[in-house]
């Protein structure tokens, strides 16, 4: 309680009111005073942040100080009072200093350390010139304190023990000097001890009190309830998403933020996204990688408002001592229950209403289980850890009201208010969302995917076809997975491997419970309460679909035209090739290649009036010969063989026209003016060609420095395809998410070819077709081999060529003029001497850097073996 509830002793009352201003005692602060000053009785205070600990050892300090106790001023002895951060013993020496003090009176409070730049500090304090000596348990313990204190015959009055869940050996906030603290008891017997803490669970407070020796204290145990924190957990996106959705907050509702990160590197980026959304000026970061200079500058900045916003790991913790910080967000969770609470402590000890966000993925927790954060812990302390981390898996992921899984976490009777707050997310979120729903078809579908030995989720996913569940995406699968392991469908166990570097990868195998195998075995409905994560997803869904109603509208595009199902799931087959031919347009429009999109429209044209004949011809509708997505494909491709528009869904009898109609219109469109400058008169003369061979092309080796394969590469996937038997153009064609040319998947196989990559029946021959190089005269191959040597410039030789390397190349054929010349200032014959030749060189660099010697032979002959083909 904030207002004054209780009345001290009137000497006690004078000082509280001289030295701070306070007409009474905030509950329980009498009791823990009194104690310590009549009864010289060892005081455990377990308080919320906010709740007034400090006084309690300030409040004696201060009154035997002034001379109330019935001793002579500066004679009357000391508190000394252990801190772990020096950062936050400065802040409250100054500000005891600053607001404390009366006035032409001396400093009453100092700290002791390596940061204390004054020498004289130290024989001052053992003298007693100061009521309150802020010390670190380094220097208390290690570097012989307590012996000057005896020697010097200095009274101390008590010691005080801030932050002392430190002492406790599996907190994240552990320091091994605090538990040597327990030497105070031998050293100063008849001394009381006061431990105080915003942080400590039933096992943490035991722990306090046997490592402290503390006898039969009297312990002010009051709620950690903190009425003016807003709690809200979300579902972590990626940190540019965080980072837009942080800044965008505190532009609404600016204000002292921290922002905790899990790793220096996340600190890093974070701050630098923050820095590029609101200016630099607001953003400072801290960790334990910044030298002792820039953590300090930061902090001081903080602390008097010079700056908001601190990115910070965990480094920056305790040594906040600012009343109005007005936002805690955790990018990714702490790894303890006590640690979040420690650190949303930081937020609102001014009693104003104050945010604390939570972004966390249940990797986050699973990642804790592993060696590197729970190494060295004996079997008892790792349990404790792992309990608790635990406990806030289940606070972020269970829609229930935040404080008061908070409260129960800590062994709280229920709170005058009841099971809600009405602060927080869950109990602003709309009631209909926390109506249970009928998750029965997915819910089933996954558990019978699991194995009766256990299965992890990449095994499950492997067995599920996509769109196995209508509406149903991987991810949020995943998420439904989740909420039946925690609400005890499914087991979810951590397991590790041992990999070969000695590092453990940890993942969950998921078995099925008994309820998990009556609900597959029964007809009874799966009834369950969204997870926060499944709902985010679905509101991503939702925003996601209408942002594809708006764009198709936009483009000009009729939605009705396209399944609604295709659409819902922003792919498929109808949505691809519509949406790829008006994104494709409007992009050339935007570059003001005006040209190019003529051609285009009068090549769908061509495609349109020969459908419009077609279908006048045969008695059908022009859908029916041709549907109008699969003419956006063949106007886009552009394919010339009954093959390749069947690949494209053409069905017509007289397919044959249309391929020659396409051809005839390619080379009056220009299209071919590559394929015609390189091609002309092959078939009249006797100059010597490579040659290339027919059959499978398996590389003579793999390029020496080519990088290990990417599966997530296009790449990849093309050859992927190309070995399973698929064909370039129909990869083209059907093979992504939207049409390509066959040009730009043979440049794919070159790539594979480099990996050492067997393309199934792909042959050298074909490529070469499909690239638009199937005429290479010897010249060229041993003009571009003798300008390597001469340039030292090998390509098989450099993984990264300069910029430079294909220009010098370009100018060695071609001379300045041509090279230099503006891309629209060259003429249509120029562009596709140089495209060919450009192609030219890709496809020799690649071959080269395998090891192919090519042979040669007259044009007219392999052109004649090409026919044949």
């Amino acid at each position: 309680m904030s207002a004054a509830t209780a009345t001290p002793s009137p000497p006690l009352a004078q000082t509280l009111l001289d030295r701070f201003g306070h007409e009474g005692f905030r509950r329980g602060q009498k009791e823990a005073v009194e104690a310590l000053v009549q009864e010289q009785r060892d005081v455990a205070v377990f308080w919320a942040t906010g709740g007034g600990k400090s006084l309690c050892y300030q409040l004696p300090a201060l009154h035997a100080f002034d001379g109330k106790a019935g001793l002579p001023q500066r004679a009357q002895g000391i508190v000394v009072v252990v801190s772990p951060l020096i950062s936050l013993m400065q802040d409250q020496v100054r500000a005891l200093n600053a607001t404390v003090r009366k006035d032409g009176e001396e400093d009453i409070a100092c700290f002791l350390g390596s940061s204390q730049p004054d020498p004289n500090v130290l024989s001052r304090a053992v003298a007693g010139m100061y009521a309150l000596v802020y010390v670190s348990p380094e220097k208390l313990l290690s570097f012989g304190l307590m012996d000057e204190l005896i020697q010097r015959q200095t009274r101390v009055l008590a010691f005080a023990i801030d932050e002392a869940h430190c002492i406790c050996e599996w907190g994240a906030d552990f320091r091994r000097e605090y538990a040597q603290l327990g030497r105070i008891r031998e050293v100063f017997p008849n001394t009381p001890i006061m431990a105080l803490t915003a942080t400590a669970s039933p096992r943490v407070r035991a722990d306090i009190v046997e490592k402290l020796k503390l006898r039969a204290p009297l312990t002010c145990k009051g709620s950690f309830d903190r009425p003016n924190l807003e709690i809200a957990v979300k579902s972590r996106p990626a940190l540019a998403r965080a980072a837009n959705e942080i800044a965008a907050d505190f532009r609404k509702r600016p204000g002292p933020s921290i922002i905790y990160c899990a790793t220096r590197k996340l600190v890093e980026e974070m701050a630098a996204a923050l820095g590029s959304e609101l200016g630099p000026d607001h953003v400072r970061r801290y960790h334990a990688g910044l030298s002792d200079g820039e953590r300090s500058e930061a902090h001081g900045l903080f602390i008097t408002g010079q700056i908001s916003i601190v990115v910070a790991t965990v480094a920056f913790g305790m040594g906040i001592d600012k009343p109005d910080v007005r936002r805690v967000i955790h990018y990714g969770p702490p790894k303890t229950m006590e640690a979040y609470v420690q650190q949303i402590g930081r937020a609102g000890r001014d009693g104003l209403p104050s945010q604390c966000v939570l972004y966390f993925q249940e990797q986050d927790f699973i990642n804790y289980g592993s060696d590197f954060y729970v190494s060295g812990l004996s079997p008892e302390q790792r349990q404790a850890v792992e309990a608790s981390t635990q406990k806030l898996r289940n606070f972020s992921r269970r829609l229930q009201c935040r404080r008061y899984q908070l409260l129960k976490a800590f062994e709280e009777e229920d709170p005058s208010w009841g099971t809600e707050c009405g602060t927080c997310d869950v109990c602003r979120m709309p009631s209909k969302k926390l109506v249970m729903r009928d998750y029965t078809e997915p819910a089933r579908l996954l558990m019978s995917k699991i194995y009766s030995s256990g299965s992890a989720w990449t095994h499950i996913q492997k067995r599920i076809e996509p769109g196995a569940v209508k509406g149903w995406s991987m991810p949020k699968l995943r998420k439904l997975l989740e909420m039946l392991a925690a609400e005890g469908f499914v087991g979810a166990e951590e397991c590790k491997v041992k990999l070969q570097n000695g590092f453990n990868n940890t993942f969950v195998k998921y078995s099925l419970l008994p309820a998990g195998r009556a609900a597959l075995q029964t007809q009874e409905p799966v009834l369950l309460t969204p997870s926060m994560f499944l709902l985010d997803l679905e509101k991503e869904d939702a925003m996601a679909h209408n942002k594809r109603y708006d764009e198709i509208r936009a483009l000009g595009l009729n939605p009705d035209l396209i399944p609604t199902d295709q659409i819902h799931a922003g792919k498929g087959p109808v949505y691809d090739a519509f949406l790829h031919w008006t994104r494709t347009l409007k992009r050339y429009e935007e570059v003001g290649k005006l040209d190019t999109v003529r051609r285009l429209q009068d090549m769908k044209a061509v495609i349109e009036e020969w459908r419009r004949l077609e279908a006048v011809r045969t008695g059908t509708p022009p859908a029916t010969v041709i549907p109008d997505y699969v003419v956006c494909k063949v106007a886009y491709t552009r394919p010339t063989s009954v093959d390749a528009l069947r690949s494209a869904g053409v069905r017509s009898a007289n397919i044959g026209d249309l391929a020659k109609a396409i051809e005839a219109a390619s080379a009056r469109l220009g299209f071919d003016a590559k394929r015609t400058a390189q091609s002309a008169g092959m078939d009249d003369d006797d100059e010597e060609v490579v040659v290339f061979p027919e059959g499978p092309f398996s590389p003579p080796k793999r390029w020496r420095l080519a990088t290990s394969a990417d599966e997530r590469k296009a790449w990849f996937a093309t050859c992927l395809a190309l070995q399973e038997g698929d064909t370039l153009v129909n990869i083209a064609l059907n093979g992504g998410k939207k049409p390509r040319q066959v040009a730009t998947i043979a440049s794919h196989a070159l790539t594979g070819i480099e990996h050492g990559l067997k393309l199934g029946r792909l042959d050298l021959h074909t490529l070469a077709r499909e690239l638009d190089v199937q005429r290479f005269t010897k010249s060229e191959w041993t003009d571009l081999n003798a300008f390597t040597i001469a340039s030292g410039m090998d390509p098989a030789g450099h993984k990264d060529l300069p910029s430079e390397f294909k220009s010098k190349f370009a100018r060695h054929f071609f001379g300045d003029d041509l090279v230099n010349k503006a891309f629209q200032d060259r003429t249509p014959e120029e562009k596709a001497k140089l495209s060919s030749f450009y192609t030219k060189l890709n496809l020799w660099m690649t071959l080269r850097r395998v090891g192919f010697e090519p042979s040669f032979a007259p044009a007219r002959e392999a052109n004649k073996k090409s026919k044949c083909l």
